[in-house]
């Protein structure tokens, strides 16, 4: 017979679930049977051109912040936030509670140098864990420069990790300046 498919979820987000409804005729009578599965990893992108108005789930509807991927999608095992190469200015990215096992890409030259930089004015911190489920997070190929949290004298500038029980935080190509 023949088997229809048909979705009830408006579109697929990093945290959702697709919802798949499918309905059959055997010649007997109908058979429905429905099932929910959640996709294994996003890859999701920032670009000093993009437009937080945008999904960020392709290059082409890149978000312009890292905040607003960490705002829009609770990110998982294997998520991938690919950062464009350009000068960022963001600052006090905050992790959400329920972020964990996703890595944070940057772009590099061929040599491995980190083009994609987040350059402060001496104010501000860059990123900060405040959960304890912040656990198993990469940050790959990134330059951090210029950040310095209020009172000038407290440490954490670059990445601030405020949880005592984070574990599994891996910094890799990245350089603090």
């Amino acid at each position: 017979g023949e088997i229809f498919f048909g979705t009830t979820s408006a579109g697929l987000g990093a945290s959702q679930l697709l919802q798949l409804t499918f309905t059959g005729f055997n010649g007997v009578g109908a058979h429905v049977a429905s099932g929910e599965f959640a996709p294994t990893s996003f890859n999701l992108y920032v670009a000093t051109t993009g437009n937080d108005a945008l999904d960020g789930l392709t290059i082409g509807n890149a978000k312009l912040t890292l905040q607003d991927i960490i705002n829009d999608y609770d990110l998982n095992a294997g998520d991938v936030i690919n950062l464009s190469a350009g000068t960022y200015t963001e600052k006090d990215i905050t992790l959400e509670a329920d972020d964990e096992g996703f890595t944070i890409q940057g772009a590099a030259l061929s040599s491995g140098a980190p083009t994609t930089i987040y350059d402060s004015d001496q104010t501000g911190r860059w990123l900060s864990f405040f959960s304890a489920n912040n656990d198993n997070i990469t940050i790959d190929k990134i330059t951090v420069k210029d950040y310095k949290p209020a009172g000038g004298t407290a440490s954490g500038g670059g990445i601030n990790i405020n949880a005592l029980d984070v574990t599994g935080i891996t910094v890799t190509s990245c350089l603090f300046d």
